[in-house]
């Protein structure tokens, strides 16, 4: 990965430490509260954290106009090639998967997935977690063989990127094999 990509990321996960509220919490008994303009890329990451946890309630209209105002922010701050806009393009394609619209979905899971791969370089655990989104949204969709593929790529990715596979990517591919089987 290039220095000056690791440094933005590496500046942007600090600046997101530093500024967000509930970090701030956990490190002091004091009741600090730090104000972020609304353009900030640690204020975007508030607001997907939010909609993550009204799409984990079923609020999928709330969830949705809070994912799309964080990747505006993440796109318009960071550029649309940061890795901050892949994950809330992914984090907009898993909305859509659980709204049912899966042709919207996999265009996002592959707009995100080409982001990473641009931005980290093609054998990054991201990378390989993506894929597995993909994969699952395959399968969503009944594309058996595709989801195998693509299953198979995401796990030689992560294979080869951490040092422990984790059981989830396992359990899904050999769900969606057995099921191909059939």
């Amino acid at each position: 990965m290039k220095r000056a990509v690791k440094r933005k990321i590496l500046a942007g996960c600090l600046l997101a430490a530093l500024f967000c509220p509930a970090a701030g919490r956990a490190n002091s008994s004091s009741d600090v509260t730090v104000t972020l303009p609304p353009t900030h890329p640690a204020a975007a990451a508030v607001l997907s954290e939010r909609a993550g946890q009204l799409k984990a309630q079923g609020r999928l209209d709330e969830a949705e106009k809070l994912y799309l105002q964080a990747l505006a922010i993440w796109e318009t701050s960071l550029g649309k090639e940061h890795p901050a806009a892949a994950k809330g393009l992914s984090n907009l394609a898993e909305l859509r998967k659980a709204q049912g619209r899966l042709d919207e979905a996999e265009a996002l899971h592959r707009r995100a997935l080409a982001l990473w791969e641009n931005a980290l370089g093609s054998g990054h655990p991201s990378v390989g977690f993506s894929l597995r989104s993909l994969a699952l949204l395959h399968e969503a969709q009944g594309r058996l063989d595709e989801a195998d593929t693509v299953c198979r790529r995401a796990e030689t990715i992560l294979k080869n990127s951490l040092p422990v596979m984790p059981d989830e990517l396992l359990t899904d591919c050999r769900r969606i094999r057995q099921r191909l089987v059939k």
